[in-house]
């Protein structure tokens, strides 16, 4: 079987962007859509959506108007009066906190300070003495004027002109685009620009050697040329001598949203050098001769930086639809899977299914407290690190004794605000994340979180039937090559091995450190044949990579033990399985990729 033909048995390119979807969302449905899949809309089309919510939200708060003259008008001075004001401020509180998300400052303006007048009837016990006669002082002529007068505000619901100050922040071509999950199934590109035939053309062999397909160019203008072909579903990396580095700068190479930045190569070293490089935006600088497993590393490093960062998972939290809705929009727009949950019932048994980056919550969702809902999800030892930000409505809704010690987002927030802070802390937890449950040598999961993903697949392919495979590797007579060419060496070959396992698996497999040479490999919705497929390339690619060690060269070879997961009663089964066909292999086997058998 070909490298292309396992790759299309293995599942192909599959994205898994959430968005709002096409099909999965109309402003006349009463529900929400999670929208998990789905084409990702475009600009003008999330545009129509914003727009549509809108005149949703003006249609909903005429309603809630004419409810707020009814709860009013009878200026009741008793206890049913008081309560009914409890309710109007409830209303008061809604209009004010989701206007501002819809551009109508001045309505969400006027609506706070009317709620702010009925604050002290929310706050009093109902049989405090002289609350009927407050109320009488508030629900005067000119209070109840004013609360007629709020549907005047609703004028301001036109469509949103191009360049309104109010229009929806969405991204354009020259900003961070929607974006899905891309899989690393087909090799990376790498654009080598170096005038230099003697220098290049040893480096692009030995680029090509791990994996990348790489187009070499002796003018940079000829990478203008590239970039009008270049494909919309994967990184760029261009690696340049760092005597181009002025003309790059002037083709503007990162411009174009997949063109990683530009990593350098010198030949003397100098702080004028490194100040400049840096100063360009670069994503590294290495002297030559290069270090190519680092150069690779680099590179791999900036792949996994750029598809990370198009795969924040937000968690929202709120039962305002109007509001929540929007969010959704302006997050998935800017190319972020979103999971809406309105029912604070219902977050427990999503966050397992969903497993966001940051959990953004109401700082009350219905009946519920935010802080408490917060304190709820990290009593489960899964989710005590889970970083939960706080949307408020305005300062008037913090309660700085609950919040003191949380991050919140105070309100109202522009469209490009809330893609901004939502991003930066995304990035920061899963930076966070990343120290926690990283290997620091190979980059891959430490055992602990790779055991914990292997059981949670299990669980599912017993639950759902489907088929998935685990598979152990080990680098073959790895302790004789650490003693042959010493354990710098050895380690070389432990992370190119990482990378390789990066480059030639689907982002939704996991690779994780075993032991010293050993990785666990995880590949959901796959059969054991089509692991094999996958492997066999692995292993011939891998035996391919030539290693330095002084004036020494040498290459490694792996083997490779798989099995079904849904076969075994349990993950630590299937694990033993597969480390038992490792060693059931023939002393001398080598490069031996191997399926456990019911005969095993």
């Amino acid at each position: 079987m070909s490298l292309k033909e396992a790759r299309r048995g293995h599942g192909g390119l599959r994205g898994s962007a959430t968005s709002l979807c096409a099909a999965g969302w109309s402003p006349d449905r009463p529900g929400l859509s999670n929208c998990l899949d789905g084409d990702i809309l475009s600009a003008p089309d999330v545009q129509g959506r914003l727009q549509a919510l809108k005149t949703r939200f003006a249609a909903r708060v005429k309603g809630e108007l004419e409810e707020l003259q009814r709860l009013l008008a009878p200026r009741q001075a008793d206890a049913a009066g008081i309560q009914r004001a409890r309710e109007a401020y409830q209303i008061l509180h809604r209009i004010a906190g989701g206007a501002g998300t819809f551009g109508l400052d001045a309505l969400g303006k006027e609506a706070r300070d009317l709620e702010t007048r009925l604050q002290p009837l929310v706050e009093a016990d109902i049989t405090t003495p002289g609350l009927p006669d407050q109320l009488q002082q508030i629900l005067d002529d000119a209070f109840l004027a004013r609360i007629h007068s709020l549907s005047d505000f609703l004028d301001d619901t036109a469509p949103l002109a191009a360049g309104d100050p109010r229009e929806p922040y969405l991204p354009d071509d020259d900003d961070e685009p929607v974006a899905t999950d891309i899989p690393q199934v087909s090799p990376t590109r790498v654009i080598l620009a170096d005038p230099d035939v003697a220098q290049a053309s040893p480096l692009a062999s030995r680029l090509q050697e791990h994996g990348y397909h790489v187009q070499w160019v002796q003018d940079p203008v000829e990478i203008q040329a590239i970039r009008a072909s270049l494909p919309d579903d994967g990184p760029v990396v261009v690696v340049a001598d760092a005597a181009l580095q002025p003309q790059l700068q002037d083709l503007e190479m990162t411009s174009h949203p997949h063109i990683l930045p530009v990593i350098y190569l010198a030949g003397q070293d100098s702080f004028e050098l490194r100040y400049r490089v840096a100063e360009s935006g670069a994503g590294g600088l290495f002297l030559r001769p290069v270090d190519v497993p680092a150069l690779v590393e680099r590179i791999e490093a900036a792949v996994g930086e750029f598809q990370s960062a198009r795969r924040s998972r937000v968690m929202l939290v709120d039962d305002d639809r109007a509001r929540v809705m929007h969010a959704q929009a302006v997050l998935a727009s800017a190319g972020m899977e979103v999971r809406v949950v309105v029912e604070p019932a219902d977050i427990l048994a999503q966050l397992p299914a969903f497993r966001p980056d940051i959990l953004l919550l109401e700082t009350r969702v219905g009946p519920c407290s935010g802080p408490v809902l917060a304190r709820m999800v990290r009593l489960q030892p899964e989710w005590q690190d889970l970083p939960v930000v706080f949307l408020t409505a305005g300062p008037g809704d913090v309660d700085q004794d609950a919040l003191d010690t949380e991050d919140v987002l105070t309100g109202p927030l522009t469209d490009r605000s809330l893609i901004t802070a939502v991003r930066s802390r995304c990035y920061r937890a899963r930076q966070m994340a990343r120290q926690i449950s990283r290997d620091r040598l190979s980059g891959t999961l430490v055992a602990s979180r790779i055991r914990q993903a292997v059981a949670r697949e299990h669980a599912q392919v017993r639950r759902h039937g489907r088929r998935s495979v685990v598979a152990i590797l080990d680098l073959d007579d790895f302790r004789q090559l650490n003693r042959d060419y010493g354990h710098t060496s050895g380690d070389i070959v432990i992370r190119s091995l990482a990378d390789v396992l990066r480059q030639r698996l689907r982002s939704s497999d996991l690779i994780g450190r075993y032991g010293g040479e050993e990785f666990v490999v995880l590949l959901p919705d796959c059969t054991d044949e089509q692991a094999r497929g996958v492997f066999e390339a692995i292993c011939e690619q891998f035996s391919a990579l030539e290693f330095q060690s002084g004036v020494r060269s040498f290459r490694a070879t792996l083997s490779v033990g798989l099995v079904e997961l849904g076969t075994f009663a349990s993950a630590d089964a299937a694990l033993a399985a597969a480390d038992q066909v490792l060693a059931d292999r023939q002393p001398d086997a080598q490069q031996d990729v191997r399926v456990w058998t019911a005969n095993d």
